[in-house]
């Protein structure tokens, strides 16, 4: 598809970006200098459509790389961005003539001034709208052209452009990201993945099957493996899909939804249509329609397994009517229950069976070195076997969960690191968190060569015990003849960084004496990331701080950061928006309180960051 840029002048402004920096910016072209651009308006359709939908500039030699400058006589400042769009669009017309005859899309690039406002585009139409530097930002790029291609917004509990895990919720004042493509409503609607396409309507078959990201829809093993599942029957149609972080989704930005499924609906039919982000599943989760095509009968969808290990990682779904006629319709493919359907009511009962009494969940947050990183969980009562086991990861910084269901033992954990740094500190700050029936059962990061953790018993029901970290391989110590002392008091922190991570920091102090017992290192957080801190302390009464060394907090000029504190599993303090930094006092204290301080130069007025 063709695409023209149209860089405005005005009597008293003209856009900020150079033609040059337009045409880097947009098609990638090289510029003068030898600087390219890697994320763009064609980078990023050729990479989400595996080549299927492919811009270019115009060929027209009025314009340079695509870029076309025209000049209008109008004054800029305080005028409102239509009366400017108008006059630039109609100046251009004059010099180049009919433009959607001409050109498959036309950017216009107005100058600042018009107003504290993004960008816009015509649905199914050639034309869009930028306000300034915003044409040189992919996700605006790719938010308004997508309208252009009958694509609606991604909605969230009725707010608009809440669904974030792709490109038709926000857009976002980046340059070389966030690397996402779009929802599975959208997905479907593009046709990106056609032959991995599936529909299922559950008052006529039940349906359970393989999902697989889109990023990985050409990838060998994906053969016979579904990208986006279609729900029918409804009033509504429900798109199903796993949401993988990875490749060009590793910059997916919607809270908690990496390599979980997502569900999103919109009415039903084909064209335009604004879709909404119903749920994010992890395994046994599920999420239900309720009277299903105006019937008394609902419609359960279900993850029952997420296996991140398998080449290519798949997720496995079931689709089913919940309201019941036989046994058979209350199958919830899980060997841990026995189902039974109550024909009397339709309702179903999946009756825990001795096979399976517990969920043992491990989740992984790599370092920046994850392809180092493997461990396996073996049964010390069942001749040790291997009962969940992971490696081979590339998603650098990303976290990863295994579940299983486990019946109550003994079970040991092995923690293995090929070079001999662990997943914390000195590559980036990894994790791993271990637990059973939502019971934190062994957690770490900083070892050398591996850790080995043990709890349970063959007898008795599952309680932590822990055993020596392994020596590291690179600088061997002697092993400690007696076992850790069991953590008491858990923290967990978990941070999503704004559009500055480098300006971040936080520490957990001894309230009594203000000594530092756990705290950020001097390695900055990349911005716009998810970080999981945790550790153990052996105090009675504590003070967090988180800082930001501007003075902005996480949230939300410059992108919605947030920080929660767990301890022990519960909240402690949490937050996002304040200036110069937040405190909490939690524990076994004389008095709690909560108070947020702000320095005197965080008051002050300051210049904005790019």
């Amino acid at each position: 598809k063709s695409v023209l840029v149209v860089r405005v002048k005005a009597a008293d402004a003209e856009t900020t970006s150079s033609e040059e920096v337009l045409a880097r910016e947009i098609f990638g072209i090289k510029d003068s200098s030898g600087e390219s651009d890697s994320f763009n308006l064609v980078s990023g359709f050729s990479r989400c459509s595996n080549d299927k939908l492919k811009f270019e500039p115009t060929k027209d030699s009025r314009a340079t790389n695509g870029v076309y400058t025209v000049t209008i006589p109008n004054t800029v400042s305080g005028e409102k961005h239509r009366i400017i769009r108008e006059a630039a669009t109609q100046k251009v017309a004059d010099e180049l003539g009919d433009l959607g005859s001409q050109f498959d899309h036309v950017m216009i690039c107005l100058p600042p001034g018009t107003g504290n406002w993004i960008a816009y585009a015509y649905i199914n139409n050639w034309r869009s709208v930028y306000n300034d530097e915003w044409c040189t930002k992919p996700s605006a790029q790719m938010h308004e052209i997508g309208h252009n291609l009958g694509l609606g917004h991604s909605t969230e509990n009725d707010q608009k452009y809440g669904d974030q895990t792709g490109m038709m919720g926000y857009s976002y004042f980046q340059d070389e990201g966030p690397a996402m493509c779009f929802n599975n409503a959208k997905n479907w609607q593009l046709g990106f993945y056609q032959d991995k396409h599936t529909t299922v309507n559950p008052l006529e078959e039940a349906w359970t099957g393989k999902l697989i990201g889109y990023t990985n829809s050409e990838s060998a093993g994906s053969y016979g493996k579904t990208v986006v599942l279609k729900v029918e029957g409804h009033n509504r149609d429900y798109y199903v899909g796993f949401n993988r972080k990875d490749g060009i989704n590793s910059g997916n930005k919607e809270p908690g939804a990496a390599n979980r499924v997502t569900i999103q609906s919109r009415d039903a039919g084909e064209g335009f249509g604004e879709s909404d982000l119903e749920a994010v599943l992890s395994v046994g989760e599920s999420f239900e329609i309720p009277e299903f095509a105006g019937r008394s009968r609902n419609v359960l969808i279900q993850v029952t397994n997420i296996n991140l290990s398998a080449s290519p990682p798949v997720a496995d779904v079931s689709v089913r009517l919940l309201n019941c006629l036989s046994n058979d319709d209350c199958n919830d493919y899980s060997s841990c229950t026995n189902d039974i359907c109550n024909t009397s009511t339709g309702t179903c009962l999946n009756v825990p069976n001795d096979t399976c009494s517990g969920v043992m969940k491990l989740t992984l947050l790599t370092d920046n070195y994850p392809s180092d990183t493997s461990w396996n969980i073996v049964d010390n009562c069942n001749a040790n076997k291997v009962v969940m086991s992971g490696g081979g990861y590339t998603g650098k910084r990303e976290t990863f969960d295994e579940e299983a269901n486990l019946a109550p033992s003994k079970y040991t954990v092995t923690m293995n690191d090929s070079y001999g740094d662990g997943i914390c500190c000195s590559y980036g700050h990894g994790s791993y968190t271990i637990t059973y029936n939502n019971e934190i059962v062994a957690s770490g990061g900083d070892y050398g060569s591996g850790e080995i953790r043990t709890w349970g018993s063959c007898e008795e029901e599952i309680e932590t015990t822990s055993t020596p970290t392994l020596s590291p391989s690179k600088s061997p110590t002697v092993s400690p003849t007696a076992s850790p002392t069991a953590c008491d008091t858990k923290y967990e922190l978990t941070i999503v960084t704004d559009g500055h991570g480098d300006e971040i920091s936080w520490e957990i102090v001894y309230d009594m004496d203000r000594s530092i017992l756990a705290a950020s290192s001097s390695k900055e957080y990349d911005s716009e990331s998810v970080y999981v801190e945790s550790g153990c302390l052996d105090k009675d009464c504590y003070r967090f701080a988180m800082k930001d060394s501007f003075g902005d907090g996480l949230c939300c000029s410059y992108g919605k950061g947030s920080y929660s504190l767990k301890v022990n599993g519960s909240e402690v303090a949490s937050g996002g928006d304040f200036m110069s930094s937040e405190e909490s006092i939690f524990g076994t204290c004389k008095s709690l309180q909560f108070q947020t301080e702000m320095s005197d130069q965080a008051v002050a007025k300051k210049g904005q960051k790019s």
